[in-house]
């Protein structure tokens, strides 16, 4: 009873529930076994986040994400996950964080153009003339963009991590590939429990690149 306590626990929006179980995962592995967290012991804490995690990132793989590419809050749950990558005593912890840092990166990266992004956002607003949290890591990662990054600032967690997108998603980011292309992406309802609740369309050029998206259901319009 109490791991489903726990597991069911809503925590949140998506980026709040990435941020404390990353957290919890983490210190479950680090702490001594005496050490209690949010009320449990370590072994019950690692079994439960871990859980939500693998379960998220299976949702992910059939429904999609349900903040998807949100400039906004994906840099708050890469962080979680670049802790999980860089300081998890578990392997498979390692390579779950690795999994869910190259889908971000690989998935927002599509629709990057001119380091900034250029299509649907959940929870998103547009860019203006600051670069924000998430055009300063991809700066960080990819170095793409015109923009003038001389003073741009990255977080810890990407000065220090030795966590580094694949070639894959380098070119992806960095458009070497085929252009013109098109894109069609479905997108689940906010929980991720319900697919196919949006249709989303992407065009991406040399030159410029635009998207849009088809909504069912209108919530969190003033981020939308």
């Amino acid at each position: 009873q109490r791991q489903m306590c726990i597991r069911d626990r809503d925590g949140g929006t998506e980026n709040h529930k990435t941020m404390w179980r990353s957290s919890a995962l983490l210190y479950s592995q680090l702490f001594p076994d005496t050490a209690k967290i949010s009320g449990y012991s370590t072994w019950e804490a690692e079994k439960a986040t871990k859980e939500m995690l693998r379960d998220y990132m299976k949702r992910i793989l059939v429904t999609g994400n349900g903040e998807y590419d949100s400039q906004v809050y994906y840099p708050h749950s890469i962080e979680g996950f670049l802790n999980l990558y860089d300081f998890s005593p578990d392997e498979e912890t390692r390579q779950l964080a690795k999994f869910i840092l190259d889908y971000y990166f690989v998935t927002y990266g599509l629709k990057v153009i001119d380091g900034t992004i250029a299509g649907a956002q959940k929870r998103g607003y547009l860019t203006n003339a600051s670069a924000n949290e998430m055009e300063q890591m991809q700066w960080g990662f990819f170095d793409h963009t015109s923009r003038d990054m001389q003073h741009a600032e990255v977080t810890i967690q990407q000065a220090t991590t030795s966590y580094r997108p694949n070639r894959i998603i380098w070119n992806i980011v960095r458009k070497n590939l085929q252009l013109p292309f098109e894109a069609n992406m479905s997108r689940p309802f906010y929980h991720m429990d319900r697919p196919f609740a949006f249709a989303e369309t992407f065009y991406c050029s040399k030159s410029f690149a635009l998207g849009n998206v088809q909504m069912t259901i209108v919530d969190n319009p003033n981020q939308q």
